[in-house]
């Protein structure tokens, strides 16, 4: 955490600056609002106050660029500028034009966050007035959701501003999410109802463990949280609780042998056995496929 010495000194503190999580450019901006917050406004005592946070490693660095100059000889202007120039190497229009232009949303990436994406590209592309426009234009055209891209590519250029065509993006992908999440509970509970699978934490069939009222209920039997006594697996002798099992599945949702991924229904009963990780399932004969219990 930031920390503030006496103020006698005139310096200050901040965070070390890693390349890892920002861009210089970022960490100066920040810690420049920092300075202004902390009153550091002489021109030496906010050169320490930089040289005294950026990190061991990233001042080895600076001290390698600017020899045999020394780094608290310098401005804090000109100290900001080398380590920008060192992390952030300016590439060409041309290249960065590149990049922008054949960015797409990549899967499991958000509408927002590939929007935001896109537009960090965009500022090194020198678009002027143009960069609404060709932002629009590239992020209308690399949306994963075919039914997104249509519902803007009915409307007439002129209606579809950059704000607009996000507005629209990220409405719809709000309400696709919330639909499937609201279907694929429905599936879920209406396969445990026909087959009776139990709930892990109490035993009945009436529902599944996301909506039972004992999910926080700790078990008396050994002090494990998440079902009765009467569901204890290691009362049982079953060995290890399945405890493991269900913190690694929040859904009771049918799925193919040994895998994750989303689920397959079958109309044929199940029979038990026990997941490779120690939790108990159910193995469908017929169809080779495999419900979490």
């Amino acid at each position: 955490m930031p920390e503030t010495p006496s103020s006698k000194t005139g310096t200050v503190i901040f965070e070390n600056f890693n390349p890892d999580d920002e861009d210089f450019e970022c960490y100066q901006d920040r810690f420049e609002q920092f300075l202004l917050v902390s009153g550091v406004t002489e021109e030496k005592d906010m050169v320490a106050s930089l040289i005294a946070s950026i990190g061991g490693k990233c001042y080895r660095q600076l001290r390698d660029i600017v020899t045999p100059t020394k780094p608290k000889e310098l401005k804090f202007s000109e100290i900001c500028e080398k380590l920008n120039n060192h992390y952030n190497p300016r590439k060409t229009t041309l290249a960065t034009r590149y990049n922008f232009y054949r960015r797409k949303q990549h899967d499991g990436e958000s509408i927002a966050m590939y929007l935001a994406n896109l537009k960090k590209l965009a500022q090194d592309c020198n678009f002027g007035t143009f960069r609404d426009t060709a932002i629009r234009d590239i992020f209308v055209c690399g949306l994963r959701n075919a039914a997104v891209q249509r519902r803007l590519f009915a409307k007439e250029e002129d209606q579809i501003t950059l704000n607009r065509a996000e507005k629209i993006a990220v409405s719809m992908e709000t309400a696709y999410c919330e639909t499937e999440e609201l279907h694929d509970e429905d599936r879920v509970k209406t396969y445990v109802k026909h087959f009776g699978l139990a709930c892990y934490c109490c035993g009945r069939t009436n529902h599944i463990k996301k909506d039972c009222k004992y999910k926080g209920y700790t078990c008396d039997s050994y002090g494990e949280k998440g079902h009765l006594k009467q569901m204890c697996q290691r009362s049982k002798g079953g060995g290890k609780s399945t405890d493991s099992c269900e913190a690694k599945s929040t859904k009771h949702r049918l799925r193919k042998k040994g895998t994750r991924g989303d689920g397959y229904f079958s109309s044929t009963p199940a029979c038990s056995g026990r997941c490779s990780h120690g939790g108990a399932y159910r193995i469908c004969t017929n169809t080779n496929v495999m419900v979490d219990a």
